[in-house]
């Protein structure tokens, strides 16, 4: 077991404080929006030595010794470590976005490669050849938007906006009679995003003002309260991003308040938008977004609309119920585990089927490894502190983990 420290990401819509208070550490003075765990290119993590300095990469130290690190499943199947363990923390919205499938993602990397487009360019809409599959889980209360809206509900909603400008969109979402939700929902959001700059400003004013409209006006809110945080959103949204068609888009989209402990899982073509909240994310090794709006980061429209899922869903939200609790992720990259102390519940022995990183989020715990049985005090242990993360080989084969003392929260990722 190595104990590893993380590659901060500083993204204009991340939090001052957030991240660094739950590692125990100060505040670096700028947006710090992800603190990553893992071994993607774009941000490695790196080993702690015994001195507390900072050795090599994790990646580095993983390619040194691949069979005893990933075990002979994931070194075939995978070649690397195949997940990405996250901090997030968001003061505002993310981009309105969409992962690709496996396949997407194989075809778009080589495509990109082929033209010649640099890994790094701001341009590039892939920027590696894995799919993105993800789940997040609050740690705070946490906003997003999450898959379209079954159509009804979205005609139900636009029904009551009185502007001219907007009898575009009531009519393509009324469509022609003979259009399934789909590709009702499929053609508005492809006009949404391929309007010229001046109509799009245009569309996003007038329902800015119907939500301002609506928010000031109990009366006539009443039939639609149900949508009150859905207006509210998209006048924050706008305040941050004024005359982006995103704002308008991201109406189109289920609005969820997940509570601590409540989590989501993303399949690829799921378009999203987190909005505000602090909460633990693991993923596919990869940082493919195609985005289509809200960020100063590459959009790709044609590339967004040719992975979304147009299909109107109601999101799945899970839920910690037990000391002990996984989280359902039909992926075979990953898997999330969260552990809390319960009397009875505070040691567990972990079998180990591959590698893992496990991250402390309060409290303290220690893992302790023994060659055939475990027992406390028995073989090496490595002790963590709130914020630190241990990445542990699949050669360990099992450990014990035991958590010291009410309020103590601990993350385990694992291969899924």
């Amino acid at each position: 077991m190595r104990r590893i420290s993380g590659s901060l990401q500083h993204y204009p819509w991340g939090r001052f404080t957030a991240i660094a208070e739950l590692r125990h550490v100060e505040p670096s003075g700028r947006p710090e929006a992800e603190y990553w765990l893992g071994t993607h290119p774009r941000g490695p993590s790196r080993v702690i030595l015994d001195g507390g300095g900072e050795g090599p990469t994790l990646d580095s130290v993983i390619a040194a010794e691949p069979e005893r690190w990933l075990g002979s499943p994931v070194l075939d199947r995978f070649g690397e470590l195949p997940f990405l363990l996250k901090i997030l923390a968001a003061d505002r919205p993310l981009s309105i976005q969409a992962h690709p499938t496996a396949e997407q993602a194989r075809v778009g990397f080589e495509r990109e490669n082929l033209a010649g487009i640099e890994r790094d360019d701001f341009k590039r809409s892939y920027h590696d050849p894995n799919h993105k599959p993800e789940l997040i889980c609050a740690l705070s209360p946490f906003e997003a938007k999450c898959g379209l809206r079954v159509l009804h509900e979205t005609r139900r909603l636009f029904s009551t906006f009185t502007p001219a400008a907007l009898d575009p969109v009531r009519a393509r979402l009324d469509g022609d009679g003979d259009g399934d939700g789909p590709s009702v929902l499929g053609g508005v959001v492809s006009w949404m995003l391929e309007l010229d700059q001046q109509r799009a400003m245009e569309l996003v004013d007038a329902v800015v003002s119907e939500a301002r409209r609506l928010l000031d006006s109990p009366d006539e809110l009443a039939p639609i309260a149900d949508f009150r945080l859905d207006l509210e959103w998209t006048v924050r949204i706008h305040d941050v991003h004024p005359g982006d068609i995103g704002v308008v888009v991201a109406l189109l989209l289920n609005h969820l308040t997940l509570q601590p402990g409540q989590a989501l899982f993303l399949e690829a073509g799921v378009l999203h938008a987190y909005l505000s909240g602090v909460g633990i994310e693991v993923m596919a090794n990869s940082d493919n977004v195609l985005r289509g709006g809200l960020t100063t980061k590459h959009v790709d429209v044609d590339e967004l609309l040719s992975v979304a899922s147009f299909e109107p869903c109601r999101p799945q939200v899970q839920t910690i119920s037990r000391p002990t609790h996984r989280f359902d992720a039909p992926v075979p990259e990953f898997a999330l585990t969260a552990y809390g102390f319960a009397e009875g519940a505070e040691r567990s022995i972990c079998e180990v089927e591959g590698p893992e990183i496990v991250l402390v989020e309060s409290g303290s715990a220690t893992l302790s490894t023994a060659p055939s049985t475990i027992a406390p005090g028995n073989g090496p242990t490595v002790r963590l502190s709130p914020g630190q993360a241990v990445a542990i080989p699949a050669a360990t084969g099992r450990y014990e983990l035991a958590l010291e003392g009410d309020g103590t929260r601990i993350w385990r990722a694992t291969v899924g």
